[in-house]
């Protein structure tokens, strides 16, 4: 099967949000990760579990973040970093 541009787009989109709120609940132990949810009052994931977080995204995605896109005060919802991951469009190697 031969799939198009968009199904692609679309694809990654739901690898990247699906490997992204997977790996924000093993550090926080919620099981309902939200896209609106934020790390440090809804999810309670502090500065060290945030670094843990992209490093681990990085390595997941076999990407390297610019440290301008790391920045935390840019980070703040579940939402900003699978955007981040969906801007280096590569899809979750594990799969």
């Amino acid at each position: 099967m031969i799939l198009s541009k968009t199904a692609l787009k679309g694809s990654l989109k739901m690898d990247a949000e699906k490997t992204v709120k997977g790996l924000i609940s093993g550090l926080c132990g919620k099981n309902n990760i939200q896209n609106g949810d934020t790390f440090k009052e809804d999810l309670a994931i502090d500065s060290l579990s945030f670094v843990v977080l992209l490093v681990e995204i990085e390595e997941r995605f076999s990407v390297e973040f610019d440290e301008s896109d790391m920045d935390p005060m840019n980070l703040n919802k579940v939402q900003d970093v699978i955007d981040l991951v969906k801007k280096y469009g590569k899809s979750d190697k594990s799969e």
